[in-house]
């Protein structure tokens, strides 16, 4: 199968985030697509089994979506693409809002917000999609979104290894003590996560 055929589609990209019992998620995702326009409007969105941010929006029910601008700078994305929720405060280094339903969204290099509770969902073996919701929206400034394109394009960087986007990618190595994604042919024997201190025996490839 020819993969570079899935080059052509646009994909934006997105912070889902979801809140539960005062634990709070965010990670990249470049799946979310509006499915009808009848009020109140439904919206799909794919999370990573792994990701802690699904493990929370399963528990809530909710989740959160940050449109982000074309100007969001790398280290935005690389804190919540490459890090994970379950041992790091992703949201700390930038400005926040809390919606009516208790869940965070990022003020930072944010277009607009969009607020859900899921309805339902479809297994989709490595991910799960849900079928949402939408409760509020707002709009926090003007712009060009970011997609796909211009942030592999511009800011020459490769996407975060837990989007499901369908990408042709390195190989990587998944702390399982954080879920730090270590991009490299090769995982060094002496190597140690960077967020977390654990052992490349910690590692898996991905």
């Amino acid at each position: 199968m020819a993969d570079k055929a899935f080059d052509a589609l646009s994909y934006g990209i997105y912070i889902a985030a979801s809140a539960f019992e005062g634990k709070d998620a965010g990670c990249v995702i470049n799946t979310f697509q509006q499915a009808t326009s009848a009020f109140p409007q439904k919206f799909l969105v794919t999370l990573n089994k792994y990701n802690f941010t699904r493990e929370i929006a399963e528990k809530s029910g909710l989740l959160t979506v940050s449109v982000l601008s074309k100007d969001t700078p790398k280290a935005l994305i690389n804190e919540f693409g490459f890090k994970s929720s379950r041992v790091a405060d992703k949201f700390a280094s930038f400005q926040t809002g809390r919606d009516a339903n208790g869940v965070l969204y990022l003020k930072d290099s944010t277009l607009s917000v969009v607020s859900m509770k899921i309805i339902g969902q479809l297994d989709l073996g490595s991910h799960t999609t849900y079928a949402c919701e939408v409760t509020s929206t707002q709009i926090l400034d003007e712009g060009e979104p970011l997609t796909v394109a211009a942030y592999r394009d511009v800011m020459r960087a490769p996407i975060p290894a837990q989007a499901p986007i369908f990408r042709t990618l390195t190989t990587s190595y998944r702390c399982t003590v954080c879920g730090y994604v270590y991009k490299s042919e090769t995982l060094p024997p002496d190597y140690r996560c960077p967020i977390c201190g654990a052992p490349a025996e910690k590692f898996v490839q991905i």
